[in-house]
């Protein structure tokens, strides 16, 4: 085993489970590769990765499977491929259908999905796709890239279940050639670009789409043929995530963070109103906001007080922290913030003695609203962004 592998290896080690920290890994040849899984008719040739054969309805996968990787806060993705071998019904350099990262939050990181247009990933629920499609799918562009989702439920290689995508006008995928993806993520900006040039970007919150375990899932790629086919072939992959770090440091001995919400305002000055959300049983809470007490010992009542703030800059964590549980536990606040612009935004936060709920409050302009992205919130679909 090479120094670089067992320096991936520690760093995953040393890094799942703890707040602000990284983890990593990283291919250059797939002979012999540990930690990867192949599924459906993936297979290492050369010490490359071969993920469909130039056959007609053929499918495969390859998955990062030693650890759930984060992806919820920052992450870069990268992968060389090349597609070659074209042929199938229609023109003899037809070829198809292309290559898929995929993100997944299932039982097994090997999960398979759809042949032909499914392109190895539609039909995986609590999934997101970033497709790199040499078809054209109801008029998404000859080739194209497209984020794809459906949330929780099963993806779809559809245009009714893409989230943002643009047209690969000067790019030829199937050329035989090697190319390389760049898939950059800063919650909430999606940078995708093909050969060092940025082709897609786009805001998307991965937390508010898909059901996380703490932040983390598993990753992949996958590729399928149909009528038409192609060799689909991996000759790189590599991966490097980031859990922001919360500055918070419980009074005795350290507590669990749980980071499930997520608000976006539009002010610095903020107002948040604190209160009992369940029957008034004597819960005590102080709140920290990036690393400071800013609310000591309030005990919480069903009327609640109101709290004035001035965030600090564009990421901003609020935690609540519990000394007791009340009568009925667990101690659970109702917290509503408002920044006087988008009016008042209410939220349940529920702590214990060993784990402290928590707030992401994101601070953008205003005018960053009308940037030149596209965007949605959690449910409804952007129009599709097609240049």
């Amino acid at each position: 085993m090479d120094m670089r592998k067992i320096l991936t290896y520690l760093i995953l080690f040393f890094s799942f489970g703890a707040i602000g920290q990284s983890s990593s890994f990283e291919y250059t040849k797939f002979k012999n590769a540990e930690d990867i899984m192949l599924s459906s008719d993936a297979k290492e040739e050369k010490q490359k990765i071969q993920l469909t054969p130039a056959q007609a309805n053929r499918r495969g996968g390859l998955w990062f499977s030693k650890q759930k990787m984060f992806v919820s806060d920052t992450f870069e993705a990268t992968f060389c491929f090349r597609i070659y071998k074209n042929g199938g019904e229609g023109p003899s350099d037809e070829g198809g259908e292309g290559i898929a990262f995929v993100i997944h939050n299932n039982e097994i990181p090997g999960k398979n999905g759809r042949k032909q247009e499914g392109m190895g990933y539609s039909g995986i629920d609590n999934s997101l796709a970033i497709e790199f499609d040499t078809q054209d799918t109801e008029d998404m562009g000859k080739q194209h890239v497209s984020v794809q989702t459906n949330g929780v439920l099963a993806n779809s290689f559809k245009k009714a279940s893409s989230y943002a995508a643009m047209k690969l006008d000067g790019f030829d995928l199937k050329d035989g050639k090697e190319h390389t993806a760049n898939i950059h993520y800063n919650n909430p900006f999606l940078t995708i670009s093909l050969d060092g040039f940025e082709i897609l970007k786009c805001q998307i919150d991965i937390t508010e789409q898909l059901n996380l375990d703490e932040g983390r899932a598993w990753v992949g790629l996958t590729a399928s043929t149909g009528k038409t086919y192609s060799v689909h072939e991996i000759n790189c992959f590599s991966m490097t995530s980031q859990e922001k770090h919360i500055p918070y440091e419980a009074e005795s001995g350290g507590r669990s963070l749980k980071r499930t919400k997520r608000l976006v305002v539009h002010s610095k000055n903020i107002r948040i109103r604190l209160w009992d959300i369940n029957q008034e049983d004597g819960d005590i809470v102080s709140v920290n906001l990036n690393g400071e007490w800013v609310i000591d010992h309030f005990v919480l009542t069903n009327e609640g007080n109101y709290f004035n703030f001035e965030l600090d800059g564009q990421m901003n964590y609020l935690v609540l922290h519990a000394h007791n549980l009340g009568e009925i536990p667990p101690n659970t606040a109702g917290i509503a913030v408002s920044d006087g612009v988008g009016g008042e935004k209410e939220f349940t936060l529920r702590s214990n003695l060993y784990l402290s709920d928590s707030l992401l409050i994101e601070y953008h302009k205003k005018e960053d609203d009308d940037l030149d992205i596209t965007r949605k919130s959690g449910k409804g679909k952007p129009d599709m962004k097609i240049d």
